[in-house]
Order: structure tokens, then C-alpha cells, then sequence
């Protein structure tokens, strides 16, 4: 049964990863619209859990700690992957973000949490690294190059600290259960946005220019009007659902299955498949050195569960 639950994970990742392209392409004009996005995608992640959960909430000073540390890794994760995937194929931005969740947990789990050091899980570490090193031999745009490989970079240590974290509440005796980590996740998670959105207003508001041409075109650009509300937001919510419906069954998987097992098994799923969905759903060439990283990180999944 874990394994049909890692199954439901890969494709909520995978719809997660299309979801917020959509969004990109179409409603990502500035930071504020990077705010929205993350405000939405957690305070739809919080409603889905509550839901779930019985309509109940109960506290615990365990779980609001690891809470709070997983809120801030994706909260990253979530404005820096939007912004990445406007400068990356939604290939190389998961090859990234999942390698991340899978090499950090797994060298955690082996060196902290008294998991088998196994040769072929380090092999696989190896082989999964030089898969994120290939795409720099890909003749693209300079400056789109450096910037994607930059945020790629970013998410790929924040997922895996999230992984981490993730993992080490589900194996604490006094935390609580998989539906109230993630009421306090994502409420953390909404609470931060809203500090950083406001922060964001009150410098951007006292530089205002008092020139009315350039407020006017200022206005034009935003992202999100209020005319315009409803369809990004539905969009965001729908990502928040299936977004909740593959972290749930990830989590509830993790109870049982080694995270060094885990991970590599989410991970080289939802590659493939976030893959073809570039291909299918935006028409993203894979190149020589896409097929190459995707190939090496797949072999360097294969390895781990050796």
C-alpha cells in the first residue's frame, strides 16, 4: 500500500510542477504576483488539510518548530521555482528540485539517522550530482543560464531541507499526526507572505513616483487586477489541491518507508513524468544534455534502491 501512496505522490508533484507554469506564462509580472501565488497555494494547502483533518486544529510546540523551518524552505521554493521555470525547461528545474529532496535526505538519513551506508547509494549520490552539472554544457542564453542554474540551485537545498525536516517530524514521538504538520505548515507559511507582501508594499508605496504617466503604466503592469482575480486564483488553488493530495500520501509513505528508499522513488518518478508533461502541455524541446542529466539522474535513482 506505501508504495501505491508514492505512486499518488509522483503525479501530484508532476501536476503541481505544470500548474505553476501555467501560472507563470500567464500571471507572473512582479514580485507581488509571486505573492499572491504563494499566499493563495498555502492558504488553499491549509484549507485542504483542515478539511481532511476533521475541522480541527491542535497545537504542539514540536510541530510548530519544524513547521516553521519546512514553511520557509517552501515558501522559497514556491517563489523561486515560479521564477525559475520562466528562465529554465520544467525538465531541468525538476531534475533540480527533486535531486535535492532525494540526495539530502539520503546522506542525512545515512550519516544521522543510522540508515546503512551502502556503496550503491553512493554511487547513486554521485551519478545524480553530475546529472545536475551536465545541463551547464548547454549553449543557451548567458544571462538566462546563469539565473536559472542560480534559483535551480536555490530549491534544490531548500527541498531538501524541507525533506529533511519533513522526515525528522514524522519519526518524533510528541509530534503530532500528518494533518496537523501541514495546518501549522501551511498557516506559517501564509503568515510569513503576508510579512513579506506587506514589507514589500510599504517600501515600494514611499518610492512612488508622482509622475501620473509612470503610475499609469506602473498600474497597467500588474500582474493581478481586481477584474482579473478569479482565474489565477482558481489556478492557484487547484495547484494548492493537488499539491496537498501528493504531500499527504508522501508523508503518510514516509512513516514507513526509509527516507533513503523514499525519496530516490518519488524522485525519479516524478522526473519522468514532469518530462513528458513539458513536452506534452508546452511543447519544451528536450535537448542532447536534457536527455543526458535525465538519464543520469534516473540511472543514480536506480542505484539508491539497489
Amino acid at each position: 500500500m506505501e508504495y501505491l501512496y508514492i505512486l499518488i505522490a509522483v503525479i501530484g508533484i508532476s501536476g503541481v510542477f505544470v500548474t505553476s507554469k501555467i501560472y507563470q506564462r500567464r500571471y507572473t509580472k512582479n514580485f507581488l504576483s509571486l505573492m499572491v501565488f504563494s499566499f493563495f497555494l498555502a492558504l488553499g494547502g491549509f484549507a485542504f488539510s483542515f478539511v481532511v483533518n476533521g475541522f480541527t486544529i491542535r497545537f504542539s510546540s514540536v510541530t510548530l518548530v519544524y513547521a516553521l523551518i519546512v514553511a520557509i524552505a517552501i515558501g522559497f521554493d514556491n517563489i523561486a521555482g515560479v521564477v525559475a521555470l520562466k528562465y529554465c525547461k520544467m525538465s531541468l528545474y525538476t531534475t533540480f528540485i527533486l535531486s535535492g529532496g532525494m540526495v539530502i535526505p539520503s546522506i542525512v538519513g545515512m550519516l544521522f539517522w543510522n540508515e546503512p551506508i551502502v556503496g550503491w547509494r553512493i554511487a547513486g549520490i554521485s551519478v545524480v550530482l553530475l546529472a545536475l552539472v551536465v545541463p551547464t554544457f548547454e549553449k543557451t542564453d548567458k544571462r538566462t543560464s546563469k539565473i536559472g542554474l542560480l534559483l535551480c540551485l536555490g530549491v534544490f537545498v531548500c527541498n531538501g531541507i524541507n525533506n529533511v525536516f519533513t522526515k525528522l517530524h514524522q519519526s518524533t514521538p510528541n509530534a503530532l499526526g500528518t494533518q496537523d504538520f501541514l495546518i501549522w505548515e501551511n498557516l506559517c507559511n501564509c503568515v510569513l507572505t503576508l510579512l513579506i507582501a506587506t514589507v514589500f508594499v510599504c517600501i515600494t508605496h514611499t518610492k512612488k513616483t508622482s509622475n501620473p504617466l509612470q503610475r499609469e503604466r506602473t498600474e497597467n503592469g500588474n500582474a493581478l487586477t481586481i477584474k482579473r482575480w478569479i482565474i489565477p486564483v482558481s489556478l492557484i488553488l487547484l495547484t494548492s489541491l493537488i499539491s496537498g493530495v501528493g504531500q499527504t500520501f508522501n508523508l503518510m509513505a514516509a512513516k514507513t518507508i526509509p527516507a533513503s528508499l523514499l525519496y530516490p522513488l518519488t524522485t525519479g518518478g516524478s522526473m519522468i513524468l514532469s518530462a513528458v508533461c513539458g513536452k506534452v502541455f508546452f511543447n519544451e524541446k528536450i535537448t542532447k544534455w536534457n536527455a543526458i542529466s535525465l538519464t543520469l539522474a534516473a540511472l543514480g535513482t536506480v542505484l539508491f534502491v539497489l
